[in-house]
């Protein structure tokens, strides 16, 4: 016979396991694995486990909701926090500086839209002075820090393709 401490239980020769959730005494086949517990079965059943997990994560979507209100695309004031922080611009010159390049990139000229992505145009600043000089898509952004900013290796680089 089983310790009075575990939750199994011989009923008429099978053995039987109590779910702590729903009080059921169900077979063993009816609870998932679980290596850290003395009988090597999960607490609950195989049904109260799943309905727990849903409860769960439907009460996360709902928590975050309410934290936030908004995804972070749309919330202008965690967007402001990380221009501030990283480059010295608000939001509204950020926008003020878009508005001036007509909504695209100061090299090719290619909106947010046709870059097929949701985020916002990237800031591009001087590294060593931490100047903003414009906005740019994601590809002459990284086109330039892969030339390391230098003038003269975009000239030769701008020499070779021609």
């Amino acid at each position: 016979m089983a310790r009075l401490d575990t939750p199994l239980i011989l009923w008429y020769g099978v053995t039987m396991k109590l779910c702590k959730r729903c009080g059921a005494t169900k077979p063993p086949e009816d609870f998932h694995k679980d290596k850290k517990a003395k009988d090597g079965l999960c607490f609950y059943c195989k049904e109260c486990n799943k309905k727990k997990t849903r409860d769960y994560y439907a009460g996360l979507d709902k928590t975050a909701e309410k934290v936030r209100g908004k995804s972070r695309a749309e919330n202008g004031e965690y967007r402001n926090y990380q221009y501030m922080k990283k480059y010295g611009i608000s939001l509204g010159e950020y926008n003020d500086l878009l508005e001036k390049q007509g909504g695209k990139c100061a090299i090719c000229g290619i909106t947010r839209e046709e870059c097929n992505t949701k985020r916002a145009l990237p800031v591009d600043h001087d590294h060593e002075t931490g100047e903003v000089r414009g906005i740019l898509c994601d590809s002459c952004n990284r086109g330039i820090g892969l030339l390391k900013e230098n003038p003269e290796l975009l000239r030769k680089a701008a020499a070779y393709l021609e």
